[in-house]
């Protein structure tokens, strides 16, 4: 199981500052990170180190998958005593037959994205373990050029 170090953290402002890091990959992919989310604070209690990686994780793996001059969309909204944050890319989406296995530990959708990947195909895997070891869900969807992840964290607290 993971050891969680449960902070209080405001998810926009963490969103935003992945995004800075990510940077570098998006300006030699010619990629725009937005990030949409309410004027107000979205304060939940979740593990930062944690939480970052999986953003980390849902960014790099929409950057790399997006075509140039495109935008990655990042959304933040309250939802049921927590927060809903979704990554979304314009990408050529993920084939239907994939997605019930794209969680899984060592999947991959592409062999031929072995070498941009990270090694063992673990990067979903590692993502969802740690939604799921804060009690809440990541889900995916694609449709025409498209791939959109969506997860769900609780507040801690309540």
């Amino acid at each position: 199981s993971l050891n969680l170090n449960i902070q209080n953290l405001d998810l926009a402002e963490l969103v935003k500052m992945r995004c800075e890091t990510m940077r570098p990959m998006t300006s030699r992919q010619k990629v725009e990170l937005s990030v949409v989310s309410p004027p107000r604070l979205l304060v939940i209690s979740a593990d930062p180190d944690r939480i970052s990686q999986v953003l980390d994780n849902l960014l790099a793996n929409a950057i790399r998958h997006s075509p140039m001059d495109s935008t990655v969309m990042i959304a933040i909204q309250p939802k049921d005593n927590g927060v809903e944050c979704s990554v979304s890319d314009s990408g050529a989406g993920i084939p239907v037959k994939h997605l019930p296995f794209i969680f899984d530990r060592f999947y991959r959708v592409d062999a031929s994205r072995q070498h941009s990947g990270d090694g063992a195909g673990l990067g979903l895997a590692i993502t969802q373990a740690i939604i799921q070891a804060h009690g809440g869900n990541i889900t995916v969807r694609s449709s025409d050029g498209m791939a959109y992840f969506e997860f769900y964290l609780p507040d801690q607290e309540s």
